[in-house]
């Protein structure tokens, strides 16, 4: 039986994730914040998605759920951490101790506590592959647009999952980061055609365009990728 975890199941592209997953592991299971009301993904099966509530910002619930799956699984073959949190104004809000630590903690602190905590389970079954996708964003390569603490965040990620994909190599579990660009999601559901025609593609990415390339790094087929920054940025 195969076990995937998508922690941050209900955003647009965790929902996308989520989907495509489906095709490839008995059960996936997706987290949605505890003020969310929890929705069924769109799927051809329907049955495989287990959805339960996580407030990522806590760490003790992320080790617990983890450990409750593992329990009645067995083992998670895939985490995929989809969670992110940015302001439209971080410009005036990276004043604020508050944001700081709430964007800190959602963006990279969590990954982190998942991550090590995922490999603490996984690493007592080497025999059997694991792996971990991270989604970061191409704001972490260039700095992004007003969102430096959000672009700092992922850039972290990226530089994280560099170093820890040698440590957690000889456990047979390898970790790789999912990088969009401008994706038709979330906040940029929108976007302004004058826009979208000076990107190299004139339109932005699909979450399931994103899906995808979290798909091709959780498979066989990508056994030898590890700690590498996968960019779907469409050339920009």
């Amino acid at each position: 039986m195969t076990v995937a975890l998508v922690i941050g199941g209900s955003s647009l592209i965790g929902q996308a994730i989520v989907q495509e997953l489906c095709f490839h592991y008995d059960y996936v299971y997706a987290t949605y914040h505890l003020t969310e009301v929890s929705s069924p993904v769109a799927s051809p099966s329907p049955e495989r998605i287990i959805h339960v509530p996580l407030d990522v910002q806590v760490y003790d619930h992320i080790k617990v759920l983890l450990d409750s799956v593992t329990s009645k699984h067995g083992k998670i073959c895939a985490l995929v951490y989809a969670c992110s949190y940015v302001s439209q104004s971080e410009y005036k809000d990276i004043c604020s101790p508050e944001y700081v630590e709430k964007a800190l903690r959602i963006n990279f602190m969590s990954a982190i506590t998942a991550c090590t905590h995922f490999v603490e389970l996984a690493s007592s079954t080497p025999e059997q592959p694991s792996c971990i996708v991270l989604i970061g964003s191409e704001a972490g390569i260039y700095g992004g647009d007003g969102i430096p603490l959000y672009a700092a965040s992922k850039a972290a990620l990226n530089l994280f999952a560099k170093g820890f994909a040698r440590q957690i190599a000889p456990h047979n579990i390898r970790i790789n980061v999912v990088s969009p660009g401008i994706v038709q999601s979330g906040q940029n559901t929108i976007l302004d055609p004058a826009f979208l025609k000076r990107l190299p593609f004139k339109r932005a990415a699909t979450t399931a365009e994103v899906a995808k390339a979290v798909s091709w790094l959780c498979s066989s087929n990508s056994s030898y990728t590890s700690g590498s920054v996968l960019s779907i940025s469409g050339a920009r």
